[in-house]
């Protein structure tokens, strides 16, 4: 193998790993604010499921149909946080009787 190859190989191992630590180092930040609910910019479907605090099936199953304000970019799904937290407020009931866990339902 020619040391052209080999430096070429372990320039993109190097690329690799910085892009892997680099990675690592934005979700664990995002994780961080998320803990907070300081989250701010765009989330992923695992990411916003934790920022409203349900499951991925409930997300699938109660929310997504509803049609959340939804971001796709070259097939990546996001959502703005500040356009879920608006949207969210549709939902927003003032009366307890139209609250299952209060009503006895």
């Amino acid at each position: 193998m020619k040391r052209s190859d080999l430096m070429s190989d372990f320039d993109n191992l190097v690329a690799t790993k910085v892009a892997k630590d680099i990675s690592k180092k934005f979700n664990d930040r995002l994780d961080e604010e998320l803990n907070g609910n300081l989250a701010t910019g765009y989330l992923n479907q695992k990411q916003l499921c934790k920022y409203l605090g349900i499951s991925a099936t409930t997300f699938k199953e109660k929310i997504k149909p509803l049609a959340p304000p939804t971001f796709v970019v070259d097939g990546m799904v996001r959502y703005k946080v500040d356009r879920i937290d608006e949207w969210m407020q549709q939902f927003e009931i003032w009366n307890d009787e139209y609250i299952p866990e209060r009503s006895g339902a």
